[in-house]
């Protein structure tokens, strides 16, 4: 709310921001069966990289010229750094344990 959305909107802003973690998990798990754990990580933490650079950015325009586009633009990175997130680094845990675990068990 406090860069120019009402009280709606800030709440359907957080329900998209949701959303785009839950989108991230799905499609991403077949491509780790195809091209490994590897080359997603890599790419995800990278782009991840990226858009923390323009969430900070974006935070630091708002900041400075209280524009209220610029601080509804500011979704827009952060709602691909939530992709970004589910895909690479999120479901590593589910993994992780999965291979340290035997077989057998």
């Amino acid at each position: 709310m406090e860069v120019g959305l009402s009280m709606d909107g800030a709440a359907w802003s957080n329900i998209g921001i949701g959303a785009m973690g839950v989108i991230g998990c799905l499609p991403f798990s077949f491509f780790i069966d195809r091209f490994g754990r590897c080359p997603l990580l890599i790419s995800t933490l990278t782009l991840i990289l990226i858009s923390n650079m323009l969430i900070v950015i974006m935070m630091f325009l708002f900041e400075v010229t209280k524009n209220v586009v610029c601080g509804q633009l500011l979704l827009i990175p952060i709602c691909i750094y939530s992709l970004l997130f589910s895909a690479g680094p999120a479901p590593l845990s589910i993994f992780i344990s999965a291979e340290l675990s035997s077989i057998s068990i």
